[in-house]
């Protein structure tokens, strides 16, 4: 069973990082990177110097859309034995990740979007499949997924912040009632149409930003097959799976990191792209966020400074203003 599930995690983390180049991926890379084990009190941290930096970077290779974040916390997900192992951290990580994207008024959201992922995600480390034909068994999870979240509460949060969680979390399980009861509405009968149940449930869940996570996904595997390997719901892009030396190595890191196999370096550094600027095309400089990168590419246009540089995760284009 542990082997089995070593190999879904690398499966999942894998399958995150199929979409190369994208917002989704530039976020889960730089989770995987700044994630810290301390081995010795087998705890995972987050390396804030390091977070610090990346996000810098990233202002200058990002068109830093206010897409849906959720990406970016996976690999801390994957690296946990459980959800409270990593509340604390999650807590600091969505504030700091929700002001770099300006949209801090989400943040407790994603908290909540994030206790639903590892709920789905450990449960399916637990059982293999799920039957779509018992609709008592989909309440009963639905029922244990709105207790575990009816439980959920920062400890450090002032009194303001509080309310504000508390209202967020409203939402969230008036929202999981409303699926419940529609569910209930189909106990007994001879046949269900799960289409147009899918499409009341679809239109509950596109409402709330909790739409667009992995709770969506299970609902439409659900309504799409009989048994189902909750396993799927991860795997969404595994057919296509890239076979990339640079993602296989960080799936086997990540799960170096999730036994606590490795003793993390502090990062101690402080460091902006910037200084590409005074680099020709050609050039090989060891970054201190990229590691070993080589300039092929340097452009001026009017007053924007373009710069693509090849490093082992990839190409990233840098886009500078210049006078």
């Amino acid at each position: 069973m542990e082997k089995n599930n070593d190999e879904f995690i690398k499966r999942t983390y894998r399958a995150l990082l199929q979409k190369t180049g994208s917002e989704e991926w530039y976020l889960a890379l730089i989770c995987s990177k700044v994630l810290f084990c301390d081995a010795k009190n087998k705890r995972i941290l987050i390396d804030n110097e390091r977070l610090f930096d990346e996000l810098v970077y990233m202002r200058y290779y990002s068109s830093q859309k206010k897409d849906y974040l959720l990406d970016f916390f996976i690999p801390l997900v994957l690296v946990s034995k459980s959800f409270g192992a990593y509340f604390e951290v999650l807590e600091d990580l969505s504030d700091k990740i929700t002001k770099f994207y300006r949209c801090n008024e989400k943040k407790y959201g994603y908290m909540m979007d994030v206790f639903i992922y590892d709920f789905v995600f450990r449960e399916s480390l637990k059982r293999k499949t799920i039957n779509i034909n018992s609709i008592e068994d989909i309440i009963e999870l639905l029922d244990r997924l709105k207790d575990g979240l009816l439980e959920l509460n920062p400890i450090s949060l002032n009194k303001k912040e509080f309310i504000s969680f508390q209202r967020e979390k409203i939402k969230y399980i008036n929202n999981f009632y409303r699926l419940t009861n529609i569910l209930k509405g189909k106990m007994g009968l001879a046949e269900v149409d799960k289409e147009g149940v899918f499409f009341e449930i679809k239109d509950i869940l596109c409402s709330e930003q909790m739409g667009k996570n992995i709770f969506l996904r299970l609902i439409s595997e659900l309504f799409n097959g009989d048994n189902i390997d909750m396993k799927k719901i991860f795997l969404k892009h595994s057919e296509v799976v890239n076979e990339d030396s640079f993602i296989e190595k960080m799936a086997e890191y990540i799960l170096r990191l999730r036994n606590f196999a490795i003793q993390s370096k502090q990062y101690s550094v402080r460091s902006n792209p910037k200084y590409l600027l005074e680099k020709n095309v050609g050039d090989i400089v060891n970054d201190p966020v990229l590691s070993s990168i080589r300039v092929i590419s340097k452009k001026i246009e009017g007053n924007m400074c373009s710069i693509i540089v090849d490093s082992k995760s990839g190409k990233y284009t840098f886009s500078f203003e210049v006078r």
